[in-house]
C-alpha cells in the first residue's frame, strides 16, 4: 500500500511510536507507588496511561502483518515466545504488587505477618500476571493454526468440517491459556490477531481495529462494570488515544523503512526497558526518593 499524498509512516517509524507510548505508560505504572509522594495525581496518571493505549493496536497489527510476510512462521513464533519467556521475570520485577507492598506505609500491610513474608524480598515471579508478548504469541499461534487449516482443507475438502471443528477447539484452548495466564489483553488478543490476518484488505483491517478500540475501552467489562459506566471520561479518553493508533496505521505506506536501529531492537527493548525501570525504582527506594 502506498500513501503518496501527505504524511506517511514506515513500519520502523510506527514501531518506534508504539515503543515510546509503551515506555510512557510503563514509567507511569512502575513509579505508581510514588504518585502520592511526588504529587503526580490521578489526572497525570490517567493521561500517561492513556498515551500508552496507542501502543497495543500498533503492535498487534504488526504481529498480524508479520504472520503474512514471514518466510518461516515457526521461527517467527519461536521469537515471540522467546521474548515472552525472557521478559517475564523483568515484567514481574517491574509490576509485581508484592514489590510495591514492600515500600508501603499502610498499617494493614505492615502489621500483616503473611504480607510481611511475601514482601520480604524483591520478587521476579508473581505468577498471576503475564506480559503482553505471551498474548501476542498466542494470537500469532492462532493465525498459524488458521494457515494450517486453510492448507489442509484445500487439499482434503471432504474433511473441511472436521478440520474446522478442530481449529475452533484449538482457538478456544489458546484463548483459555491467555485467560489462565492473565496475559495483557487476554480477553481479545487471540481473536483480534486472527481477524487482522484474515480480513482481505487494508481498510477493512483498520476498521476491525477501530471497532476493537471502542469495544475494549468502552464496553469490555472490568471489575464487573463496563468502563463507559464506571468512568465515562477516562473510557472515552482511552478510546480516542487507541484510535490515534488506527489513524497512524492508516498512513502506513507498507514499507519497512530505513532501520537505523538494530534488526532485533524491539525484541530486546521490551525486556530491557522493564529491567531498567525496575532498577531505577529500586535505587529511588534505597535513597529514599
Amino acid at each position: 500500500m502506498s500513501k503518496s499524498n501527505g504524511l506517511s509512516f514506515s513500519a520502523a517509524q510506527l514501531k518506534v511510536i508504539a515503543a515510546a507510548a509503551m515506555l510512557i505508560d510503563h514509567i507511569n505504572k512502575v513509579f505508581a507507588p510514588f504518585h502520592s509522594y511526588v504529587g503526580f495525581g490521578y489526572y497525570f496518571y490517567t493521561t500517561m496511561e492513556g498515551i500508552g493505549r496507542i501502543a497495543f493496536p500498533i503492535f498487534v497489527y504488526f504481529v498480524a502483518v508479520g504472520c503474512m510476510k514471514t518466510h518461516d512462521m515457526r521461527r517467527y513464533l519461536l521469537r515471540l515466545l522467546a521474548v515472552g519467556l525472557l521478559s517475564e521475570p523483568f515484567y514481574d520485577f517491574a509490576f509485581s504488587s508484592f514489590n510495591y507492598m514492600r515500600y508501603t506505609t499502610d498499617p494493614a500491610t505492615i502489621d500483616n505477618p503473611l504480607l510481611q513474608e511475601w514482601t520480604a524480598h524483591v520478587t521476579l515471579w508473581q505468577g498471576g500476571i503475564q506480559n503482553v508478548c505471551f498474548g501476542l504469541f498466542l494470537g500469532a499461534f492462532a493465525v498459524f493454526c488458521y494457515q494450517r487449516y486453510r492448507a489442509h482443507s484445500s487439499r482434503h475438502p471432504g474433511r473441511r468440517i472436521l478440520l474446522l471443528v478442530l481449529l475452533i477447539a484449538v482457538w478456544m484452548l489458546l484463548w483459555a491459556l491467555a485467560a489462565l495466564g492473565q496475559c495483557d489483553y487476554w480477553q481479545t488478543v487471540v481473536p483480534l490477531a486472527v481477524l487482522l490476518y484474515a480480513v482481505p484488505n487494508e481498510p477493512l483491517r483498520l476498521a476491525v481495529l477501530a471497532v476493537w478500540c471502542a469495544a475494549e475501552y468502552l464496553f469490555l467489562p472490568m471489575g464487573g462494570r463496563m468502563p463507559i459506566e464506571a468512568s465515562p471520561s477516562r473510557a472515552i479518553f482511552y478510546t480516542v488515544m487507541a484510535l490515534i493508533a488506527c489513524a497512524l496505521l492508516w498512513r502506513y505506506h507498507g514499507e519497512k523503512g530505513r532501520q537505523p536501529l538494530p534488526k532485533y531492537f524491539f525484541y530486546v527493548f521490551y525486556p530491557g526497558h522493564l529491567l531498567v525501570l525496575g532498577l531505577i525504582r529500586e535505587i529511588c527506594i534505597l535513597i529514599k526518593f
